[in-house]
């Protein structure tokens, strides 16, 4: 029993680790993404700053209003990832134990079965019997002693 208990501990701790591996690995996968898009946004914004700097409306180029914006839309992005991100480790599954009959060799002696007669009462009587033997026998292996 103790084996068992061991080797279930030693899994649970196996998939603590693996648990953890995953959740840097995604923590790590956001933040590249995040980067990606940051480097996108950065050289779109500077496309358009020197597109507007040509026409010479700089106040009110994308940059002058992404820059008014930058926060609002940084809280957007990691609202969106958050709320993206919460299904994958939000819940964490408790273990449940429940008992488990384990088989155990136990040697009985054999018990001859009752023979069919014509009396029923008789072959009813042979059978409670045989089967009352049955159970004493049994209990000699569930609980090792004969009561």
């Amino acid at each position: 029993m103790k084996k068992v208990i061991n080797f279930i501990k030693a899994k649970i701790e196996i998939i603590k680790i693996q648990y953890e591996k995953i959740k840097s690995a995604v923590k790590n996968y956001t933040v590249k993404i995040y980067e990606k898009i940051k480097s996108l946004v950065i050289s779109i914004i500077d496309d358009f700053k020197m597109i507007d700097m040509e026409e010479g409306q700089a106040k009110y180029s994308f940059h002058w209003w992404f820059m008014k914006s930058l926060k609002w839309i940084t809280a957007l992005i990691l609202a969106l990832i958050t709320l993206f991100l919460w299904g994958c480790g939000s819940s964490m599954e408790t273990m449940k134990y429940y008992p488990v009959n384990i088989p155990v060799k136990c040697e009985i002696e054999s018990i001859k079965k009752p023979e069919y007669k014509s009396n029923i009462i008789e072959t009813n009587l042979n059978i409670l019997h045989y089967t009352s033997k049955l159970e004493a026998a049994l209990k000699v292996c569930t609980d090792g002693v004969v009561k």
